[in-house]
């Protein structure tokens, strides 16, 4: 669905350049695009909360209460990883008419 380079914020506030990828189903992070080692690898099932993009490419995601700090090139770039993320939320827990949309806090 999408792939890229992102920064992560660590514990200790330093960024570090990771590569990203977007699944039907997960959200990864490896250390690079030719390393593929995953330092991270996030259900889109356990996705609690996603954005907002802030104008220098900051966003951040949220999987079982642990927050990912992440920052993109730009805030175009961050609200395109978003609104990926999102798409992905909706297939992988389509909405059904009668439900409350505040469940879903990502948004439709």
């Amino acid at each position: 669905m999408k792939l890229g380079t992102v920064e992560r914020r660590g514990a200790m506030g330093i960024w570090k350049e990771l590569f990203c990828e977007l699944s039907p189903l997960e959200f990864r992070l490896y250390l690079s695009n030719e390393e593929r080692t995953c330092v991270e690898n996030c259900s889109l099932l356990r996705c609690e909360s996603v954005g907002p993009a802030h104008s220098d490419g900051r966003f951040e995601l949220v999987f079982s209460g642990k927050k990912l700090a992440l920052r993109a090139s730009s805030q175009d770039e961050a609200e395109d990883w978003l609104d990926r993320v999102r798409e992905a939320l909706q297939k992988v827990r389509p909405q059904q008419e009668d439900e409350d949309p505040s469940a879903y806090p990502w948004g439709r």
